[in-house]
C-alpha cells in the first residue's frame, strides 16, 4: 500500500512539475501587444509596473502604466469634492490643486512622509507654471495610525478614496491628483511622493 502511494504521489509531482515548466510566458506592453523578453525587461520601473496573470498554459506579464489620467464633470468632480472636505474639513480648498497621499498598510513609508514636512501641508513644484499642491496624507480605516491635523493625516473612515480609485490596486500606496478644472490623475504604487508627483510632468 505504501509502495502504491509513494508511485501515486511521484507521478503526481512530475506531472504538476512538468505542468508548470511547459506554460507559455507571454509578454505584453501596456497596449496589450505582445514583444520580446528582450524589448519586456527594458520597461521603465518609475512610470510602469508589472501585472502578472496565469492560467492553466500561460504567463502573462503585461507592462502597466503607473499614471492614469480622467476629466472628471461637474457633478463627479461636486460629489468627490464634498466627500473630501468631510474628510478633511475646512483646510480642504476645491480652488487649489490638491495632492492626496493614500497609505494602506505600508508603515515605513509612511512614518517617513509624517516626519517629513516636503511630502505633507504645501508641496511646490517648480516647472513652467510653477504649481503649488495642497498635499495631504490619507490612511485607511484599518490603520493603526492616528489623526493628525498639524501633519495633515487624516484617517478614511469609509475607506472612499481607496475604494474609488484603487480598488484594483495591488499596491499599498498611491496618489491623486485633483486640479480645479476637474483633472484628475492617479498614481499607482510609488512610495516617493514626490517622485509620484514629479512623473505628471516628465
Amino acid at each position: 500500500m505504501k509502495k502504491t502511494f509513494l508511485i501515486v504521489c511521484t507521478c503526481l509531482f512530475s506531472f504538476l512539475s512538468f505542468s508548470q515548466t511547459e506554460k507559455n510566458i507571454i509578454y505584453q506592453d501596456k497596449y496589450g501587444i505582445q514583444i520580446s523578453e528582450e524589448t519586456f525587461l527594458q520597461y521603465d520601473k518609475v512610470k510602469n509596473y508589472i501585472v502578472k496573470t496565469e492560467n492553466d498554459n500561460t504567463i502573462t506579464n503585461k507592462i502597466t502604466p503607473r499614471l492614469g489620467f480622467s476629466q472628471l464633470n461637474n457633478n463627479q468632480l461636486n460629489i468627490i469634492h464634498s466627500k473630501l472636505k468631510n474628510l478633511i474639513g475646512n483646510e480642504f480648498n476645491p480652488k487649489k490643486n490638491i495632492a492626496i497621499h493614500t497609505f494602506n498598510k505600508e508603515r515605513k513609508a509612511l512614518k517617513k512622509a509624517i516626519n517629513n514636512k516636503q511630502y505633507w501641508d504645501y508641496i511646490k513644484y517648480t516647472n513652467t507654471t510653477n504649481e503649488k499642491y495642497q498635499s495631504f496624507l490619507v490612511i485607511s480605516k484599518d490603520s493603526k495610525e492616528v489623526k493628525s491635523k498639524k501633519r495633515k493625516v487624516y484617517i478614511d473612515n469609509e475607506n472612499f478614496i481607496l475604494n474609488t480609485f484603487f480598488s484594483k490596486s495591488i499596491f499599498d500606496i498611491n496618489h491623486i491628483i485633483i486640479k480645479p478644472d476637474g483633472k484628475l490623475y492617479t498614481f499607482y504604487g510609488n512610495p516617493d511622493i514626490l517622485m509620484a508627483l514629479d512623473s505628471l510632468f516628465l
